[in-house]
């Protein structure tokens, strides 16, 4: 099964790369990085901050990436728990979140949040794989990518990108960029294979959860768990 799993990451062809819009920020600085390529036990290094989460469940996982390992989760029952850290929380900066998938078996009916830190209905952050309600035009149940933030000011929901059950991996990404939209709004920014796909201008505020991140698993009553390989999971923030 993990043949399919050297597939060289592919951009979809249906979907095409947004101009990036450029504005005044410090550099992004890496504030949580996961590899889960660890060989034995249940523990997941966090490698920049020690930030050390556990594995119920997701295997290790061998040629995945150029030879590497990372983790299998079976879509039944498995998730990961990242405990709640400062460093690993959007705050007031801008924030970015990243991680490297290979979607496996059908896809989810309802949707399965990738990973997520949520206190809903209070602030919360998370990145899902599926849209399955868009709202542009595009057919249900494509396997898309979907990110969405709620903090002291609001929140934003952005879905597109290529389906994600097609052309191997993918590497997925969700942005948060303060102040970086029209009229000095906030800036949700929806990333794939290293292109930015579809943004919305909306304000969000500070995010500050005060809940752990969990990975592969969905938060709500659709819960849903993803079946696949997931790799090198990283934070970033910046100041606005």
């Amino acid at each position: 099964m993990h043949r399919s799993l050297r597939l060289t990451l592919a951009v979809a062809a249906l979907s095409m790369a947004l101009p990036v819009k450029s504005h005044a920020a410090g550099p992004w600085v890496q504030v949580g990085w996961w590899k889960l390529n660890e060989t034995g036990g249940v523990a997941l290094v966090d490698s920049t901050s020690g930030n050390t989460g556990t594995a119920y469940g997701p295997t290790v996982a061998t040629d995945c990436n150029a030879a590497s390992r990372c983790r299998y989760f079976d879509g039944v029952n498995d998730f990961a728990d990242l405990p709640w850290s400062a460093k690993t929380q959007p705050g007031t900066k801008n924030f970015r979140a990243v991680l490297t998938i290979w979607p496996a078996g059908p896809k989810p009916p309802a949707g399965d949040d990738l990973f997520r830190s949520s206190g809903y209905p209070n602030p919360f952050w998370k990145m899902e794989y599926n849209d399955p309600n868009p709202t542009d035009g595009a057919q249900p149940n494509l396997g898309r990518l979907n990110c969405s933030f709620r903090g002291s000011a609001g929140q934003s929901y952005v879905a597109g990108g290529p389906d994600l059950s097609l052309g191997g991996g993918h590497t997925v990404e969700c942005r948060l960029l303060h102040g970086a939209g029209s009229g000095g709004q906030d800036r949700t920014e929806l990333w794939v294979d290293g292109s930015r796909r579809t943004y919305l201008d909306t304000n969000v505020g500070s995010i500050q959860t005060g809940v752990s991140t969990i990975v592969g698993a969905h938060c709500c009553v659709d819960a849903g768990y993803f079946t696949g390989w997931t790799d090198d999971l990283k934070l970033y923030t910046a100041t606005p």
